[in-house]
């Protein structure tokens, strides 16, 4: 099971989860190197040491890994890209406290209808969320 905890974000009094559950591998990391590496061949192999490095310690997952890659191939508007344009890639979904929810509901309507607790966060996700990413 997903450590939901390592997942977690929080910026600026704000909370999100990223959306993916799978694993980063080998395979994955050397199938993406050659990926990026065909797209930009002037990139250096130190690029790749710190991208694969930065990847791991920005607990980077395999479906991560290669939607970051098409979406920085995709989306490079210089020459190449930096590594911040891969890890600044990621989907995530917003949280919320039990007082965000409160505080939404008003004299006919219930914001609590369309939130869904994540126990293991003691935070609140849209349903559709939560069904759509299997939380």
């Amino acid at each position: 099971m997903m450590n939901l905890n390592k997942s977690l974000k929080t910026l600026s009094g704000s909370s999100s989860l990223s959306v993916y559950k799978d694993t980063l591998t080998k395979e994955c990391v050397i199938e993406c190197n050659l990926i990026i590496r065909q797209a930009f061949p002037t990139l250096g192999q130190g690029f790749f040491i710190q991208l694969n490095r930065l990847i791991a310690e920005n607990n980077f997952t395999d479906q991560r890994l290669r939607e970051a890659t098409d979406y920085v191939i995709s989306n490079c508007i210089y020459p190449q890209p930096t590594i911040a344009n891969f890890l600044s890639y990621d989907n995530r979904i917003k949280l919320y406290s039990y007082n965000d929810i409160r505080d939404m509901c008003q004299p006919g309507y219930s914001a609590f209808d369309y939130y869904e607790l994540i126990e293991d966060l003691n935070k609140y996700a849209a349903i559709n969320d939560i069904k759509k990413y299997g939380l």
